[in-house]
C-alpha cells in the first residue's frame, strides 16, 4: 500500500525500493538513519556558511533542499532529531565567536537556537504530508495529486508553505530571543 509523500509516492515498507523484503524493513531503517542524521548535520554547516562572516549566499538553498531529502521517509522523532542536528550544525560554528565572551556561550546556546530547525522540520513534514492535500486526494496518490493542483502549482504551493512556516519561526526566535 502506498501513501502519497510531500513529494512523490512512498510505501509503507520503505526497504521496497532497494529489494529489502519486510522483514529487512527495520533494518532498513535504522541501518539509513546514521547516514540520513550526519547529512542533516552537515546540511547546517552548509547552511552556516551561506551566512556571514562567510556570505556565500548562493549556497543558501542547497541546505535546506539537502534537509529536505534528509526527512524523506523519516518519522517524527527522527525528523525532530535531524532538525536539530541541521540546527547545531548551523549554530555551533554561527556562534562560536561568542566564546570571546565565555569559553562556555557556544556549547550552551548552540542547543538552543537549535530547537528552531528541530520544530521547523517536525512542521514541514507534517505540513506537507497531511495538511496540505485534502485525505482523498492523498490516498489517490501521484494522479489524484496532478489532478488536484495541476502544473508547476504542485510544486510551488509547497515550497510557500515551507517559506512561510520558515518565516513564521524565525520572527518567533527574533522575538524571544532578542
Amino acid at each position: 500500500m502506498t501513501f502519497p509523500a510531500f513529494y512523490g509516492t512512498f510505501s509503507k515498507n520503505t526497504g521496497e525500493e532497494i529489494g529489502m523484503t519486510v522483514s529487512d524493513n527495520t533494518l532498513c531503517a535504522w541501518y539509513f538513519l546514521p547516514s540520513r542524521l550526519g547529512a542533516a548535520f552537515l546540511c547546517g554547516v552548509l547552511f552556516f556558511l551561506a551566512l556571514p562572516p562567510c556570505n556565500w549566499s548562493w549556497l543558501v538553498i542547497f541546505p535546506l533542499a539537502g534537509l529536505l531529502l534528509c526527512l524523506r521517509y523519516l518519522k517524527w522523532y527522527e525528523c525532530l532529531l535531524a532538525g536539530f542536528l541541521f540546527g547545531l550544525g548551523w549554530a555551533f560554528p554561527g556562534f562560536w565567536f561568542l566564546r570571546e565572551i565565555h569559553p562556555a556561550v557556544p556549547f550552551g546556546i548552540a542547543p538552543v537556537l537549535a530547537l528552531w530547525p528541530a520544530v521547523w522540520a517536525v512542521s514541514a513534514v507534517f505540513f506537507l504530508k497531511y495538511l496540505l492535500y485534502p485525505v482523498k486526494v492523498r490516498l489517490g496518490g501521484e494522479a489524484a495529486m496532478e489532478d488536484f493542483l495541476p502544473g508547476a502549482g504542485r510544486r510551488i504551493l509547497p515550497a510557500a508553505v515551507l517559506a512561510a512556516l520558515w518565516i513564521v519561526l524565525e520572527f518567533s526566535r527574533s522575538t524571544m530571543l532578542p
